[in-house]
């Protein structure tokens, strides 16, 4: 009977401990897509109002020899593949090749 209830109890706190582990990873997985896609929201805005801001800036500016033009935004990790652009960026070459 005591092996019974030995057994019992590493079952139950094998089983309490697996389907924590699980419900964490997935929480996090859910966590870190949502948080990706408000990078790439604030990304967007940034890198349209950086373009607006860029035109706005380059009109008032004509006499200058060169003028800034901003396609998009984007952003890295340290590893070289995108997390994060504004759509325009997308289309335009990778950078880095």
């Amino acid at each position: 009977m005591r092996l019974l209830s030995v057994r019992l109890i590493v079952s139950l706190i094998l089983g309490i401990t697996m389907v924590s582990l699980f419900s964490t990873y997935y929480e996090v997985r859910r966590e870190k897509r949502g948080l990706r896609n408000d990078l790439e929201r604030r990304a967007e805005v940034l890198g349209e109002s950086l373009s607006e801001m860029s035109s706005l800036s380059s009109t008032k500016d004509r006499l200058r020899s060169s003028s800034v033009s901003l396609s998009g935004l984007a952003a890295e990790n340290t590893w070289p593949e995108l997390q994060s652009s504004t759509r325009s960026w997308n289309r335009l070459p990778n950078p880095r090749s």
